[in-house]
């Protein structure tokens, strides 16, 4: 039987002792990051499952062996683009960087990976509370990425995040409640031995705590979306934009978000050779087509 790493919020106060070495350090951090007023925020398209006064968490360390995902639903017809994540974090120290990833769903479970960013960095970091642990509102800015609801039916996707503190502690907890019920409860995956369903059976309800940020349009040209690709994959030098006559830009980045590329003639063989070894996405637009395609340069 897998046991799950589901942990109350009883934590050690004997940790509060950190606490104003750990403040200064938030402190330094949040001068060299952007400032945001949590509170004059008004995102245009937003899943939001909102915290229940910090009750409990899920085990989500980068270094750590338990893997957490949240679903989101995407209306059908929709194109839901992401460009935001904020997620709370019980962590004794601050959060300095992420793994975040995106799954086709599954049967109700993560399945295939659609994108996968590595030591994704912070845009802010707040520190919002303490029981004798912290507890950090962590702000991720990523690369646009468009999760498609299909023609006449809703489409289920997960979202995952695994993450680092500053101690390099694996004690790092996903927030979650037990009110409110926005899809299915999280999925864990422990120690690489599948994806299930948080358990459930105690009678108690489990929700996660997020906000996934973007922009939702109506009117994309699903089917051309569908055909539009990159070929070969994996490639080493040279590789061709395939069903891309309506595609007027590609904008290429590496696994960290940053932006390596803007091509905007894609007629031809474009070379790829500038490139290091690794994944990268083509985010590939037209007037109704826009889409996200990883590619392994090697």
């Amino acid at each position: 039987m897998v046991t799950m790493k589901f942990r109350n919020i009883i934590f050690d106060r004997m940790r509060a002792s950190l606490y104003c070495v750990l403040l200064l350090a938030a402190s330094i951090l949040s001068v060299a990051q952007t400032t945001v007023d949590l509170d004059s925020r008004q995102p245009p398209c937003t899943f939001i499952s909102e915290s229940n006064a910090f009750e409990n968490g899920l085990l989500s360390p980068s270094e750590g062996t338990q893997t957490v995902a949240n679903d989101i639903l995407v209306a059908a017809g929709d194109v839901f683009t992401l460009s935001e994540i904020e997620v709370n974090f019980f962590s004794v120290s601050i959060i300095t960087d992420a793994d975040i990833t995106y799954y086709e769903d599954d049967n109700g479970l993560p399945g295939s990976v659609l994108n996968t960013m590595t030591d994704v960095t912070p845009t802010a970091v707040f520190d919002i509370g303490s029981f004798g642990i912290f507890i950090w509102k962590a702000i991720f800015d990523v690369p646009q990425f468009d999760f498609v609801g299909q023609a006449g039916e809703e489409t289920r996707y997960w979202i995952s995040i695994t993450v680092s503190n500053m101690d390099g502690d694996d004690e790092v907890y996903w927030e979650t409640k037990s009110v409110g019920q926005q899809g299915f409860q999280p999925a864990i995956n422990d120690n690489g031995t599948g994806w299930m369903l948080v358990d459930t059976s105690n009678g108690q309800h489990v929700e996660g705590v997020y906000e996934f940020i973007g922009e939702c349009s109506l009117g994309i040209n699903t089917v051309a979306q569908q055909n539009v690709t990159v070929f070969p994959n994996p490639a080493t030098d040279l590789v061709q934009c395939v069903n891309c006559q309506d595609i007027t830009k590609a904008t290429i980045y590496n696994l960290t978000g940053q932006q390596m590329a803007v091509l905007t003639d894609l007629s031809g063989e474009i070379n790829i050779g500038f490139l290091l070894h690794g994944m990268y996405f083509f985010e590939l637009v037209g007037s109704d087509i826009k889409k996200t395609v990883s590619l392994l340069k090697i």
